[in-house]
């Protein structure tokens, strides 16, 4: 399957997921359906039927999720989200230095840009952020070490990645 639709077997293994989740979801809707159909007798033979259907396809759901974490799935997705996130993070920092943004400037905007991914509101236009995630070393940005400071600070301040 991999090779023919040009995917990787991670994707295959995901796309398996989701196609059997999605079986699930439709034979259960199918079930209901056909519940009310027959006032609800679960004894009818098209109930009984799609209820053999529906909890099959629920073994392979679950079958197919355990084969998933066994393979590490879960893991590499976090991963890859994880490495995306680093490339929008990059891209953010890239594009607050084109535009000569100050570093109060950079943490503003990037505490704005943390609130929206997180689903929480920004704080208000030109007031400090109350919490800080966290600093991150960043040798590029490092013009050396300052007494005042101590090693491995920037004159950027803390940043949110």
């Amino acid at each position: 399957m991999a090779d023919e639709l040009n995917v990787s077997p991670w994707e295959s293994l995901e796309l398996g997921n989701r196609l059997a989740t999605m079986h699930v979801l439709r034979t259960e809707r199918d079930l209901d359906a056909k519940r009310a159909e027959h006032d609800g007798d679960p004894l009818h033979h098209e109930v009984m039927k799609l209820a053999e259907e529906s909890r099959a396809n629920r073994k392979l759901m679950v079958w197919t999720a355990k084969v998933a974490i066994d393979a590490g799935l879960a893991e590499r997705m976090i991963l890859a989200r994880e490495a995306e996130g680093r490339v929008v993070a990059d891209a953010i920092e890239r594009a607050l230095t084109a535009i000569g943004a100050s570093p109060s400037q950079r943490l503003a905007a990037l505490t704005a840009a943390h609130a929206h991914l997180a689903g929480e509101d920004p704080p208000p236009a030109g007031s400090p952020p109350e919490v800080i995630i966290g600093e991150v070393y960043d040798p590029s940005l490092d013009p050396g070490e300052d007494e005042d400071d101590g090693p491995g600070t920037t004159d950027l301040g803390p940043t949110l990645w």
